[in-house]
């Protein structure tokens, strides 16, 4: 069962309004527990709640946690949670919640801290900046996702939006409007070149910007070329050809 409460000062100034399932001594110990936990690292950033806690055990005050209303399921304790927090706001007395209740997920952002959030995380100042998921996380991200379709095909509504916009995405950048037209071989991002040797691999012949280019000019298949690049076949076209 749960219990909504009121952390609140010395003189009877409440600025916290929470729901708990432990005991309220537990709760009210893991309150100031993180209020002097130390930042782990420059991005780290308190909530209000921990910022009040913090400055007023440095002041020497001591904190309060008074029950409100006990022995109420998951769901009422949520409700009331949000009444609660309406109501104190609604006479006058500020809080330090940082949402508005319930599972924390009401919370209102003005314009100005939206910006500050936004501009807070931008670029070299995003933690994640400039890092790569590990081949681990990778695996264990796939192995999760393997075997659940994806919800837009699940949804036809969804699907028909999600091919329209699809084609809306791709509607500017066909035929010459692609910033790749007639791009190939060394030009092309995604091109190899490719060397052409004779078959005892002692004479230099060629040189090409990708298999494609090769096999045009020299009308052997494109795949016997990459296979024999890659090691997989010995010649192509009785030629030896390798990557550069």
């Amino acid at each position: 069962m749960h219990t909504v409460y009121f952390l609140h000062t010395y003189d009877g100034s409440v600025f916290y309004v929470g729901f708990t399932q432990q005991s309220l001594q537990a709760r009210l110990a893991q309150h100031l527990a993180e209020a002097r936990r130390k930042p782990t690292s420059k991005y780290y950033q308190r909530t209000c709640k921990i910022n009040k806690i913090r400055k007023l055990v440095e002041n020497q005050q001591k904190i309060f946690i008074v029950p409100i209303l006990t022995n109420l399921l998951w769901k009422e304790a949520k409700e009331y949670e949000m009444k609660y927090i309406a109501w104190c706001k609604r006479i006058g007395i500020l809080l330090t919640n940082a949402t508005l209740g319930g599972e924390g997920s009401c919370r209102v952002w003005t314009q100005e801290q939206k910006e500050k959030a936004r501009l807070s995380n931008l670029g070299s100042k995003n933690p994640s900046f400039g890092k790569s998921p590990s081949e681990e996380t990778r695996t264990k991200q796939r192995l999760a996702l393997k075997g659940k379709p994806n919800p837009a095909f699940q949804d036809p509504v969804k699907k028909a939006i999600w091919r329209q916009k699809i084609t809306a995405n791709h509607a500017d950048v066909s035929g010459q409007k692609n910033p790749m037209f007639g791009k190939s071989g060394v030009l092309s991002p995604r091109g190899k070149t490719v060397q052409q040797w004779s078959i005892d691999k002692i004479h230099f012949l060629d040189e090409f910007g990708s298999t494609r280019e090769a096999s045009r000019i020299t009308g052997i298949p494109a795949s016997s070329i990459s296979f024999c690049a890659a090691g997989i076949k010995k010649s192509a076209g009785e030629f030896y050809w390798k990557y550069i």
